[in-house]
């Protein structure tokens, strides 16, 4: 006897082969996440930016060494118990790593979270006032967004 295999009942119409209604709005959200979650560059770099994270919170925590830690021998070679080495006062480079990744991380996060309102601020008084104005903020963005390339 041949298996057969349903999607469906019959009268359930506008369901996709998973049994999910496809006939049914979605919100905003759900697309987002839906176009989020099938991007694989999107995905890889959340992936990064998750282990980048848990590197920095949990990584001092179960290395050995402390960043602050000295005279561990000066200016060994990397090794089983210093994967990175030692510095030139005897200190564990992957400890500095560690605690340096953390202090990017803080960094990156103000930057981004300055950015985000000095944006939003400018683009609702360009919005709002338009004409002028606009021209005015939509210049000094270009140039600021033009001078690093520039340097």
């Amino acid at each position: 006897m041949a298996e057969q295999t349903t999607t469906a009942s019959p009268g359930a119409k506008g369901l996709d082969s998973s049994g999910l209604d496809i006939a049914a709005p979605r919100k905003q959200w759900q697309v987002i996440l839906r176009r989020f979650f099938r991007h694989r560059a999107a995905l890889i770099g959340l992936a990064i930016f998750v282990l980048l994270v848990l590197f920095s919170l949990i990584g001092g925590l179960l290395w050995k060494y402390d960043a602050a830690d000295l005279n561990l021998g000066r200016y060994q070679s990397p090794n089983g118990d210093h994967p990175f080495g030692t510095g030139s006062i005897g200190d564990d480079v992957f400890a500095k790593v560690i605690r340096g990744t953390g202090y990017s991380l803080r960094i990156a996060i103000v930057v981004a979270i300055l950015n985000t309102a000095v944006g939003v601020v400018l683009g609702s008084l360009a919005g709002y006032y338009r004409g002028w104005v606009d021209a005015l903020i939509g210049r000094i963005t270009d140039l600021a967004l033009i001078v690093p390339t520039f340097l």
